[in-house]
């Protein structure tokens, strides 16, 4: 017996809603579950931040030696994370504002150079950004959130300890508070 048109119908509907659900899960296995719209608690970030060499997005090699005595603001973010992009500005405001105090920011981006390059110039990233290419930046990013989420921040001593973390985007006014405490222990 042959379907009537509104069988039909109904029939292609509820595929065509099973496909956008299937695509949408895959969506998410692919970046959203790594995007900090709905943060889960950070398991065990260890006590202290381990060196690194990284590219900046210009290609020049840069090695955290050189922010010895400093204290750091690390901010990991990629170009299609949206509250990452959302955090940015706050970050080089944050930076600005306490750089006479001993703050660097540092920014690194799980991109390629030249689409982190054109984000920075797009939105006014004005700090030092590392690049960390995708599945080296995940498993950097996984040392200190082993979530993989995004974005993800550190802030870190002068010699090294990580005093506070964020998962999902580290708003003005508690980023502030946590810098100043950070910067009056030193």
């Amino acid at each position: 017996m042959p379907l009537t048109r509104s069988t039909q119908l109904i029939i292609l509907v509820v595929a065509g809603i099973g496909a956008l659900a299937t695509g949408i899960q895959l969506s998410r296995s692919m970046h959203d579950d790594r995007v900090g719209a709905a943060p889960r608690p950070v398991a065990a970030v260890p006590s202290s931040f381990a060196p690194l060499t990284l590219p900046d997005v210009n290609g020049v090699s840069v090695d955290s030696s050189e922010w010895a005595g400093q204290t750091l603001l690390i901010n990991f973010w990629a170009s299609w994370c949206a509250p990452c992009r959302e955090e940015i500005p706050v970050f080089a405001r944050i930076g600005a504002q306490f750089q006479d105090r001993g703050l660097k920011v540092i920014g690194i981006a799980l991109d390629d150079a030249q689409t982190a390059r054109r984000l920075g110039d797009e939105i006014g990233l004005d700090y030092l950004s590392l690049v960390a290419e995708r599945d080296a930046g995940y498993s950097l990013l996984e040392q200190y959130n082993p979530g993989g989420a995004l974005p993800f921040s550190l802030l870190v001593t002068p010699d090294g300890k990580i005093i506070d973390h964020k998962l999902g985007i580290w708003h003005a006014q508690p980023l502030t508070q946590a810098v100043e405490a950070a910067l009056q222990t030193q």
